[in-house]
């Protein structure tokens, strides 16, 4: 079981015989007041043709469905864009080749418990590097999320709401579900484990580990499902499911159902 949410939007594909990708995916920063930490980002193009690209900031915050968006530079609360300075906005890159670039976080005076912004890598087509000019227009694009946290700043007040779950059956696994709403004023990427014995015996009938892979930003809401499967034998069933977030805070939820 894993619960994929990926904090880049990788668009990757093929055009004109092109691939992008990025690495690292994303960023998480706390440099300390005065400071203004330069990161580096590398840009693949496993193609076989040029690739000409563009650089540019912009948001990283999420919908009223608590789904991630992107929108322009300042437009979200929390909003970070203005920190980034990018030293360059093209680059070219060679087909099968890589290349890098820097990007500078700089932190005003008095800032909030936590910020966001994304660097944006997207390619132009119909931009032949040996021939300026002509109609331009855009495709792929990777959005390299920043996640700023003030130093003295740490998650605390992570809501547990509307556990519910699925009984397994031969042909459906276990399915856990329920919602996490940040009530703080700083990101958080829950991690955890989920446990499951059978009978007056606790023996294991089946157990995963929710890894550090979903970030909750500020009082956003997020829905979690976790499959996990177990041998529907009949009888009952005991669950620990177990949350950590923060430095040293924990949600821990026990849960039983029965198999007739």
């Amino acid at each position: 079981m894993r619960l994929l949410i990926v904090l880049s939007l990788l668009l990757v594909g093929s055009a004109h015989g092109a691939t992008l990708s990025v690495s690292p995916s994303y960023f998480e920063m706390s440099p300390a007041l005065g400071q203004s930490p330069s990161e580096q980002v590398v840009v693949y193009n496993s193609g076989n043709k040029p690739m000409h690209v563009k650089l540019y900031v912009g948001d990283f915050w999420y919908d009223k469905a608590g789904k991630r968006t992107f929108p322009a530079a300042g437009k979200s609360p929390y909003s970070a864009a203005s920190w980034v300075h990018l030293p360059e906005s093209e680059m070219e890159i060679a087909p099968g080749a890589s290349s890098r670039f820097s990007f500078v976080l700089s932190v005003p005076e008095g800032p909030p418990a936590s910020a966001y912004a994304t660097v944006f890598v997207e390619e132009v087509q119909g931009k032949d590097p040996a021939k300026r000019g002509g109609s331009v227009a855009f495709s792929l694009r990777i959005a390299v999320p920043i996640l700023y946290r003030r130093p003295d700043a740490t998650p605390s007040k992570i809501l547990f709401e509307k556990f519910s779950l699925s009984k397994p059956s031969a042909f459906k696994p276990l399915v856990v579900r329920f919602n996490l709403m940040n009530d703080d004023e700083s990101y958080v990427f829950p991690e955890g484990s989920l446990l499951v014995v059978r009978g007056s015996s606790k023996e294991l009938a089946g157990k995963d580990e929710l890894k550090k892979e979903r970030v909750l930003l500020p009082k956003q809401r997020l829905l979690f499902e976790i499959p996990l499967s177990i041998e529907p034998v009949k009888g009952r069933y005991e669950g620990l499911l177990t949350l950590f977030y923060g430095a040293d805070k924990h949600i821990i939820h026990n849960f039983s159902f029965n198999i007739r």
